[in-house]
């Protein structure tokens, strides 16, 4: 089983509360919902049609469990932050969103929802006037807003700007700051249309090499495995070493293998270490079941 180096629970990616407003208009229904049936738009124009399409199969594609378990407002409340990320997709981010939810009667017995989005005020695209970093001590700023991509005057997109985030987290993580945490905070100037952009980085700690554990080679090459470990050991963690590491000591079975496609990396926060586990040990059927 291929394992991830980093799981996705310890590395928190803190969005930026929208600065957009959603009115809620809700019809309220005893029962459960089943499906989003109608999607209307109200004096919708910053979207384009193939956008207000993407939003209603991002509304139509969802499960009836979970909208069985939403109520009239926090269905609404999707609705509207589904419709306002849309827009700040396209750099509107003070538009004012009215989104309602009406229960139905089906044919059948079923509950279907009726949704509508209304544009109260789509307002003005916004750009970025700065973008400017806190906390960084670990690398160049440049090069942190080189990994970014965003910069001074372009749009402010929102999905541009989660997969800048995105991209300086994973910069962090591969030289050993496995918890390194950054929060966007948005200030605008609704007079220019623009918004000062800050970027506050907590790095916390290095993260080093602790443990590694073999399974499923034979006795000579997991003996070499190990003793080349004893090199890496209390090393800063980073994945390049740890690539290094098994292109130096690991003799592949068959061309073109890749172990890091076989480890998996244990990471404890409270020491700030990490143990690695590769297995080529056959898949259990009990293993396969859990699967």
């Amino acid at each position: 089983m291929v394992g991830r180096l980093l799981p996705a629970a310890i590395l928190l990616l803190l969005l930026p509360a929208a600065s957009a407003q959603i009115s809620l208009s809700t019809a309220a229904g005893a029962a459960h919902a089943t499906s989003i049936r109608d999607v209307t738009f109200d004096n919708v124009s910053a979207l384009s049609s193939d956008e207000q399409q993407a939003i209603v199969r991002k509304l139509q594609h969802q499960s009836p469990a979970w909208l069985g378990q939403q109520t009239p407002d926090s269905l609404a409340r999707f609705v509207g932050t589904t419709a306002l990320e849309a827009y700040q997709d396209n750099g509107y981010w003070r538009a004012n969103i009215s989104a309602e939810a009406t229960w139905a009667q089906g044919e059948s017995g079923d509950h279907p929802v009726d949704v509508r989005i209304r544009a109260i005020n789509e307002g003005e695209p916004y750009w970025i006037k700065d973008i400017q970093w806190t906390g960084v001590t670990v690398f160049p700023k440049s090069e942190l807003l080189q990994a970014f991509s965003l910069r001074p005057w372009e749009l402010m997109i929102r999905t541009r700007e989660v997969a800048g985030i995105d991209a300086v987290r994973r910069l962090y993580v591969a030289h050993g700051y496995l918890a390194a945490t950054l929060n966007p905070q948005m200030q605008f100037d609704d007079a220019a249309h623009s918004v000062s952009l800050t970027l506050a980085v907590e790095e916390d700690k290095l993260f080093y090499f602790r443990d590694l554990s073999v399974a499923g080679l034979d006795r000579e090459s997991t003996r070499q495995l190990e003793s080349g470990w004893e090199r890496m050991r209390e090393q800063p963690y980073s994945t390049e070493n740890l690539r290094d590491f098994f292109q130096r000591y690991f003799h592949p079975r068959q061309p073109g293998m890749d172990p890091l496609e076989y480890s998996t990396s244990n990471i404890d926060l409270n020491t700030h270490t990490v143990d690695i586990r590769i297995s080529f040990a056959p898949v259990t059927q009990a293993e396969r079941t859990a699967q």
